[in-house]
């Protein structure tokens, strides 16, 4: 495996793993967390469903694993990717209306799993029910929403940093229209082009604000980016600096944190997620967002195995992170 393929694996794995850390405590307080699971928070591993004896992801890593399937598409067919993610999601949208696997599926609709409703976004359904394709030019609605970032780390993976940042505010904006939610979203995923050509992340991060602090319209996301930088560089504790920054329920605010996390603890993907994931927000999210950062960053190596065997579809993820991360430079 070369070091680009790696750091797509690590990235789409981290993701996965980083969600299914904080989905089950998104949304509970800090001192709920630390009640349960003590002073330090999550635990140093995945904590495994009863039912399945699998940690469980969200909507978030299966959102961005149909990006990543529409991407593939798109390289392999010759299409508009923006239009094959649209319908790709489309095919996700099947899943949580009552879809059912069939012998003759294909893709990601072959997996049972996909089709469990993991606490979708009303405004990423409402979207998508809407039967209009959202876009920059025309705004389909006022969200800035996280789930509009989190999902476009693919478009990092196929595309260079400019070409990555278009791709990934066009891609935000076919369901969110506030210029902060695809604005973020196109910061996100020329970060994760850089990081994947090996661009040490403080300086990718430095890159990303510089080009984002040029806009002259969805100017929240480069103040947060900036929050977060100044953030990492300074000794307020991790949970304070997080609360700082926001819950994470918007796309500037989740990527801001994710940025924190991911500076904070460069060098160690698990105490990144772990950031991520204990403060009363959407941890699923923002853990997600910081697991997607460190493992480009860091590369699949840096994922601990052991949680990689606790996750869901572990190994499938990861064959998808193998097919998307040979495409680079093909859209």
């Amino acid at each position: 495996m070369n070091s680009c393929t790696s750091r797509v694996t690590g990235s789409l794995l981290g993701g996965a793993i980083g969600d299914a850390l904080g989905y089950p405590v998104k949304f509970t307080s800090l001192d709920d967390i630390e009640r349960k699971y003590g002073t330090a928070g999550l635990p140093a591993c995945l904590v495994p469903n009863p039912h399945t004896g699998f940690a469980c992801f969200s909507d978030a890593t299966q959102l961005t694993l149909f990006t990543a399937e529409g991407l593939i598409h798109a390289a392999k067919t010759g299409a508009d990717p923006v239009k094959s993610v649209y319908r790709s999601y489309l095919r996700w949208l099947y899943t949580q209306d009552g879809g059912l696997a069939q012998s003759a599926s294909t893709g990601l609709l072959a997996h049972a799993e996909m089709y469990v409703t993991r606490a979708p976004a009303a405004t990423t359904l409402a979207a998508l029910h809407s039967g209009a394709m959202g876009s920059v030019e025309m705004r389909i609605n006022t969200s800035r929403a996280a789930d509009a970032m989190m999902r476009t780390a693919p478009a990092g993976y196929v595309a260079g940093p400019r070409e990555a940042q278009i791709l990934g505010e066009r891609i935000a904006a076919l369901t969110h229209g506030h210029p902060d939610g695809y604005r973020a979203a196109g910061a996100f995923s020329a970060l994760i082009s850089l990081l994947v050509d090996g661009t040490a992340l403080p300086d990718a991060a430095a890159v990303v604000l510089e080009e984002t602090g040029g806009l002259a319209w969805g100017t929240e996301t480069a103040t947060k980016l900036s929050d977060a930088i100044v953030l990492a560089e300074g000794d307020v504790p991790d949970t304070e600096a997080v609360a700082q920054l926001g819950t994470g329920k918007t796309a500037e605010r989740a990527l801001a944190i994710g940025v924190f996390c991911a500076l904070r603890h460069e060098g160690s993907f698990p105490d990144t997620v772990r950031a991520a994931a204990n403060h009363g927000g959407d941890s699923s999210v923002t853990a997600s967002v910081a697991g997607q950062i460190a493992g480009a960053s860091l590369g699949r190596a840096a994922v601990p195995e052991e949680w990689m065997r606790l996750l869901e579809l572990s190994e499938m993820i990861d064959a998808y992170g193998m097919r998307i991360g040979s495409l680079r430079g093909m859209l």
